[in-house]
């Protein structure tokens, strides 16, 4: 292994005219071989077959940044856009003037598609229209492929944010910003709980203001039973969110009930010395 590395080394001494223990002859007999001189160059033109191939199935090159049957593929490609905006701009960048002519040849785009990313957004707008939010939960049933758009976008923006290949532009995050997207992930997963909620009170079927028994979703119970406990942690948005579901909260010197059978329904708590009505000498109420 560290001899093929070192004939590579030697062989570009030989290139630019230096002084280098590799002859033309030795050269001669490891080209015999197919000896790759530039294993990146190997790598790259492999990924560039598999691109052509692509093209020539599906017509174009614009290759899923999340393709399934081949995810390197798609991750590269969306490499190549952005080593030819570093190559624009005169910085270091892998992409020479003759990968991107044979990029050309083929039909490469180097803007990445915007009708997707666009009919996403118009998805999002209408979202919020409907739920007064932008935090759409990555398992959102009414729309699951608009879930996992929102997701991504949160991870290309971390990878833009540290100067990583990302597909998000800042004219695509100003957009975004525009509509009070949520960029932290802690966020967008109370909101899948939130959603989750607002579909059970909201069921034609359900009483109004019901809460879900642990028998029904537990999960989401323990979340209801979380807020309700500690109301005072919830910021203003989250609080102004759960009012407009008519979420009930605790009263001072209740709890929550825990069997969700009545709408919002508290009971008090025991204290130490019961109040107590007598109906009969022989009968005692206890008021709960």
């Amino acid at each position: 292994g560290r001899w093929v590395t070192k004939q590579r080394g030697l062989f570009k001494l030989f290139q630019e005219g230096k002084q280098s223990q590799l002859t033309a002859e030795r050269i001669e007999l490891l080209q015999q071989l197919g000896f790759e001189w530039n294993p990146f160059e190997a790598d790259w033109m492999k990924c560039y077959q598999q691109l052509v191939e692509y093209a020539r199935q599906h017509g174009d090159c614009k290759v899923p940044f999340d393709y399934k049957e081949n995810p390197f593929l798609g991750k590269w490609v969306s490499r190549q856009r952005w080593q030819k905006k570093l190559h624009d701009e005169n910085r270091a960048s892998q992409l020479t003037p003759e990968r991107i002519s044979q990029l050309d040849q083929i039909g490469f785009e180097w803007r990445a598609s915007t009708s997707d990313w666009n009919k996403r957004y118009n998805e999002l707008c209408e979202f919020i229209d409907t739920k007064g939010h932008s935090l759409v939960p990555f398992d959102y049933g009414a729309n699951p492929s608009l879930g996992r758009w929102v997701s991504k976008q949160r991870t290309q923006y971390r990878l833009f944010a540290v100067g990583k290949p990302s597909q998000l532009t800042k004219e695509r995050i100003t957009m975004l910003e525009k509509l009070n997207f949520e960029w932290q992930a802690n966020e967008a997963k109370w909101m899948a709980h939130y959603v989750e909620l607002e579909e059970f009170m909201n069921f034609p079927a359900q009483p109004q203001g019901r809460l879900p028994r642990h028998s029904e979703n537990q999960a989401l119970r323990r979340w209801v039973e979380k807020q309700r406990r500690e109301p005072g942690k919830l910021s203003e948005k989250r609080r102004s969110l759960l009012e407009k579901l008519g979420f009930p909260w605790p009263n001072e010197g209740t709890t929550p009930a825990t069997d969700g059978s009545t709408p919002g329904a508290l009971v008090q708590q025991q204290l130490p010395f019961p109040s107590v009505k007598t109906a009969d000498p022989t009968t005692t109420t206890v008021s709960i």
